[in-house]
């Protein structure tokens, strides 16, 4: 039984220690992480009676049994879910502040230099020839050009400082996930149940609210002291800490967004369970400016794309088509850290047209730099000079066996732009088009040029895609029918088109058994058959040469198809058939082959020898014979014809009418409401529409008709002094020449009465010009019966301006006469 003293003594202990507590609790006020101690008081009761005595129910005192921690985990999830959102708010505010400062500026901004630049454009509109305002504007394109590329590359840094922010606070949220994790796994492993040191549950929730502040979490508390913790604010996202396992977080940039991923080093997945912290602003901040980044990029290319058309529309003072004033392409080459070889570049991507991305090898063996692309399928390569897609690269220097270079180019970026002109005379400042009347003009007219629309959308395939790019006969293209419709790509500036007819062949095919037991070869020809023996192939294939040589074919024969060839075209094999000792030249035939091929090739297909594919040509021999494929040839090559989309044919032959209704449609690529007109077909002197280079070779000439007094009903001579066109003298009467263009194409020219060459050669050229016909007019001045002497006279052609001619006929020869009036 415990005296007074004794039960004074154990509240003095007691309250002594709750003293304490409250001393910790005052002294860690501002202590991180500390929660408050509560001490937890218990009777100590007293001893139980035993059977001749009674339990001592006065007690024994109090003692301090435990002290707790003041937590509450709805509390603290409240509090820490307000503290993520501010944090993330927070990362958000300072990243937008920072955008607001680039893309609204307190001085310059991309609106004040786009007002600067077409203000300075207006100038030139208002004083096309003055220079001033042409530098003017040179120097604000190339400002507008700076402005934007270096609001660009201010955004990029931005974007990029972001992302380095996001993953120095991904790194410091791994650590605290890694830090929670050995505390947890020691609290696990203590074995002291619910005992578990205070000073740990502070430290355990002090690293939970780090991850909080970096990271949205949702945590569950287990009974051992241990937490689970899930990435974002429900328990259904990945598990960054659960018993004894934990995850990482990382974290990637991508197509201007940066993704969440989550997971063990080895199997981290994309998630989006990210809802707040310091790291969700980071990544909301960085997309925001990815979104900026993207919509300078639009403006950029908007204002790129519209200037180029409108400056190639215009001509400059020079009177060139204005080129492009801005680009937005950029590409660069860089040297692998392990290349052994000493090498310079020089790169130049003036015009580049699309992008590049490639790996380039130096391949020792045939000196060369191969270009792969990210599939290693090979796309150029070359020994100093790589030119792909408008880029040229220069190599120079000794490269090594394997050094690599990386050639990378960028296209529609801000931050690529550059200014293109060099020179205030490149802004074209003159439309294409101008109409001005004449001071001679005595009527009224008005005239209206528009500048037609191309087709919004074509069917009409690439020129390339139809026709093989090669001047080889083997590899030709040959169609089944005309009326094969391609287009000329605008970026071609020159193309060679042409069409050829072509032989009929036999073709044989052998095999080695048969090559080696070759006894003739019979050729149908139309109306005879014609065998040729080869057995001097077959001296010559057992070794025999003497025979062969008398031909004079050379020694140098391998006993192949090829010798059967050579011994054909030589003559050394005549036929023995129907036309006895003929030659294969003789037959108007041609032989070529090589291993087990043969092809006869004839000259003709109207020729009384022509190859005839009624019966078969045979291959003879011992060990079997083989039947020779038939292959037609084409006699006549197929018409080309080039138009431009208005419908001026530049090449070809006229189109009739006919032909005009069934090929100029929009179907075929032509403008709607196009006019075909061949005023500038095949050019006059090689120069054709529009200074077009014309240069046309065919099978048929022009065809050309001359016409002179005879082809009237009366003689054409004579001129009046007032009016070249009118013949006062002469006797020309009034009639009809009418002209005959293929089937369909006709044209009555009416001759008024009185009038001489030139001016039928006006009245048809109005009517014809546009079918493709042009009439010229020339005088010829007769002289006859001059006595001899010194003779002098005047010549005129218009009656105001007149040409002495002088000269002496001497002995009735007046060919100084002739010379000087020439």
């Amino acid at each position: 039984m415990a005296g007074l003293f004794d039960i004074g003594s154990s509240g003095i202990a007691a309250y002594r220690k709750a003293l304490n507590v409250t001393g910790q609790n005052i002294a860690n006020l501002n202590t991180d992480g500390y929660r408050r101690r509560d001490v937890s008081l218990t009777e100590i009761s007293g001893s139980q009676g035993g059977i001749t005595s009674i339990s001592d129910q006065a007690g024994l005192g109090v003692r301090a049994e435990a002290i707790n921690r003041a937590f509450d985990s709805y509390v603290a999830g409240r509090a820490r879910d307000t503290q993520s959102d501010y944090f993330e708010v927070e990362a958000l505010n300072t990243s937008l502040l920072a955008l607001q400062d680039v893309v609204i500026p307190t001085d310059y901004d991309v609106g004040y230099f786009l007002n600067e630049f077409f203000s300075a454009l207006g100038a030139i509109g208002q004083a096309p020839g003055d220079m001033a305002p042409r530098l003017a504007a040179l120097e604000q394109a190339d400002s507008l050009a700076t402005g934007i590329s270096a609001t660009a590359n201010t955004l990029e840094d931005l974007r990029n400082a972001i992302l380095g922010q996001a993953q120095a606070v991904t790194a410091e949220l791994n650590s605290n996930i890694k830090a929670l994790h050995t505390m947890q796994s020691q609290l696990l492993s203590s074995g002291q149940g619910g005992s578990t040191p205070n000073e740990m549950l502070d430290e355990r929730e002090r690293l939970v609210l780090s991850i909080g502040d970096l990271a949205g979490i949702s945590v569950d508390y287990g009974g051992r002291g241990d937490v689970t913790l899930t990435l974002g604010d429900t328990l259904g996202g990945p598990k960054l800490i659960e018993g004894l396992k934990s995850s990482q977080v990382s974290i990637k940039a991508a197509s201007g967004r940066i993704n969440v991923l989550a997971g063990s080093a080895l199997n981290q997945l994309p998630t989006n369970q990210l809802s707040s912290g310091r790291l969700s602003g980071l990544i909301a901040a960085y997309e925001s400016v990815s979104v900026s980044i993207a919509n300078l990029d639009a403006l950029a290319q908007q204002v790129v794309n519209d200037l180029n058309t409108v400056h190639a529309n215009g001509l400059t003072i020079d009177g060139q088509r204005g080129q492009d004033i801005y680009s937005l392409s950029n590409a660069y080459v860089m040297d692998q850290p392990n290349n052994l070889g000493e090498i310079s570049t020089t790169l130049d991507f003036s015009k580049l047209n699309a992008p590049i991305d490639l790996q380039l090898v130096f391949n020792a063996k045939s000196n060369q730099w191969q270009g792969y692309d990210a599939s290693g399928t090979l796309q150029v390569a070359g020994d100093k000079n790589i030119n792909i897609a408008g880029l040229s690269l220069s190599i120079e220097g000794r490269p090594a066996d394997g050094d690599q270079l990386l050639l990378k180019s960028t296209q529609g970026y801000a931050a690529n732009m550059r200014f293109l002109l060099t020179r205030p005379e490149d802004f074209a400042a003159a439309g294409l088009t101008i109409a001005s009347s004449s001071a001679k003009n005595l009527g009224n007219a008005e005239v209206q040029a528009t500048v037609m629309a191309s087709p919004s959308s074509t069917n009409v395939p690439p020129i390339d895609k139809l026709l093989v790019d090669g001047a080889s006969t083997l590899t030709s293209t040959r169609f089944l029918s005309d009326g094969i419709v391609a287009s000329i790509p605008e970026n071609v500036s020159a193309v060679e088109l042409f069409s050829l007819s072509t032989q009929s062949t036999v073709s044989f095919t052998v095999s080695d058994d048969q090559l080696g037991g070759a006894t003739n070869l019979t050729i149908q020809l139309l109306g005879s058959e014609e065998v040729f023996s080869l057995s001097k192939y077959t001296t010559l294939l057992n070794g025999d040469l003497s025979a062969i040589l008398e031909a004079d074919i050379g020694a140098d024969l391998t006993a192949d198809m090829g010798d059967i060839a050579n011994l054909l075209n030589s003559g050394a094999i005549t036929s023995s058939g129907d036309n006895a000792g003929f030659t294969l030249k003789d037959f108007g035939l041609y032989a070529s082959g090589a291993a087990g091929n043969l092809t006869i090739s004839s000259s003709g297909s109207t020729s009384e020898y022509a190859l005839d594919d009624t019966y078969d040509s045979v291959f003879g021999s011992s060990a079997g014979n083989a039947t020779a494929i038939f292959k037609s040839g084409n006699s006549e090559a197929s018409g080309i014809q080039i138009f431009t989309r208005e419908g001026r044919q530049i090449a070809g032959s006229p189109l009739s009418q006919t032909d005009v209704i069934k090929y100029i449609t929009p179907e075929n690529g032509f403008f709607d409401g196009a006019e075909y007109r061949a005023d500038y077909i095949n050019g006059v002197s090689g120069i054709g529409y529009l200074g077009l280079g014309v240069e046309r070779s065919s099978a048929q000439g022009d065809f050309s008709l001359t016409l002179n007094g005879a082809g009237f009903d009366a003689v054409v001579l004579g001129a009046d002094d007032d009016d070249g066109d009118l013949a006062l003298p002469n006797n020309t009467v009034q009639s009809s020449l009418i002209i005959q263009m293929g089937d369909d194409s006709t044209e009555t020219i009416d001759i008024p009465e009185g009038v001489q060459a030139g001016y039928i050669a006006k009245l048809i050229n109005a009517q014809t010009s546009d079918i493709g016909i042009t009439a010229t007019a020339y005088s010829k001045v007769a002289l006859a019966d001059i006595p001899d002497g010194e003779v002098s006279f005047e010549l005129s052609g218009d009656g105001i301006t007149y040409q002495s001619v002088t000269a002496v006929v001497e002995n009735g020869a007046l060919t100084g006469l002739r010379d000087a009036i020439n």
